[in-house]
């Protein structure tokens, strides 16, 4: 299981439910709270 982001092992690992990716969860609030989209599919 890696994150969709870093490629890493994640660190308190979280899924997308619009794509069905695992995420950093620091990560994805990161891109979350700053582009507001899914960094796979685009949507909000």
């Amino acid at each position: 299981m890696l994150c969709a982001i870093s490629g890493e092992v994640p660190q308190d690992p979280v899924v997308s439910t619009k794509s069905g990716n695992v995420f950093s969860r620091a990560l994805i609030e990161s891109h979350i709270s700053t582009q507001g989209t899914d960094p796979i599919t685009s949507e909000p």
